[in-house]
Formats: structure tokens, sequence, C-alpha cells
């Protein structure tokens, strides 16, 4: 792991208003370190795509499960470990968001957006959950 002079742990609430716990952590990095617009929303959105997955697809906003938010940052990035308490899933299993016949889906595209927006990717899963890694040079 980098050398990291911020550090944030949340314990989030499966529920869509722990969207806002993990937005104001990124907008307080943000106030703290050089980040270009374009880097902060592509940042933002993997972030909150990533919780929101954790939150809906993990947990199954099971009141009793939590998403754990590990966030540690300097002036060169940002790296953020997002973990379920889900039962974990497959990644090979995941249909290709950019095949013709899934491009009009509602979803099963949030990991692709995770995918393309970080400059690092990394999915652990198993049967006690998902934990997801995105490192993010600014």
């Amino acid at each position: 792991m980098l050398k990291y002079d911020f550090h944030e742990i949340l314990t989030l609430p499966s529920r869509q208003s722990s969207l806002d716990l993990a937005e104001s952590v990124i907008e307080h990095i943000r106030d703290k370190y050089v980040i270009s617009l374009d880097k902060y929303y592509n940042i933002l959105i993997a972030i909150t795509e990533a919780v929101n997955n954790a939150i809906s697809h993990g947990n199954s906003y099971d009141s009793n499960k939590f998403v754990k938010f590990d966030v540690y940052a300097s002036e060169s990035g940002i790296e953020v470990f997002i973990q379920d308490e889900g039962k974990g899933f497959d990644p090979q299993n995941i249909a290709d968001c950019t095949d013709e016949e899934n491009l009009l889906k509602d979803s099963g595209r949030g990991i692709f957006i995770m995918q393309s927006l970080a400059d690092e990717f990394e999915i652990t899963t198993n049967h006690s959950g998902t934990l997801f890694r995105m490192y993010f040079g600014i």
C-alpha cells in the first residue's frame, strides 16, 4: 500500500441514504487535495456505484448487514475498499454489458463502470461477501 496521509473508515447501514455519507468523504478529499473536476466526478461515480452495489446486490438491503467503506488518500491518489456482507458471486459469470443483447437492460453495468473509471480495480469475492478495491491517481 502506498503512503497516505488521510484515512477514513465508515460502517454504512444497508440503505440508500448511506450513499450520502460516502459522497461526503469524497467531497472532503476533493477539498483537501487538488483534484480536477473530471477526475472528481469519475471517482464519485465509481464509488457510489460500488456502495450502491454492496447495499443492493451484496446485502440485499438487509438492515442487519453493513458495508465497510475504507478510504486512503494523499496528494498522489485515492485508494478505496468497499466490502459487503453478502453471499459473494462469481465475477466471471457477469454478462458483458457491451454485448448487443445487453445494451438495453436496466442493470448490469456497475462493474463495467467502476472498472472503466478507476485506474486500478480488483474484486475479491467469497461466501462472506464481496470486496471492491479501486485506486484513482490524482
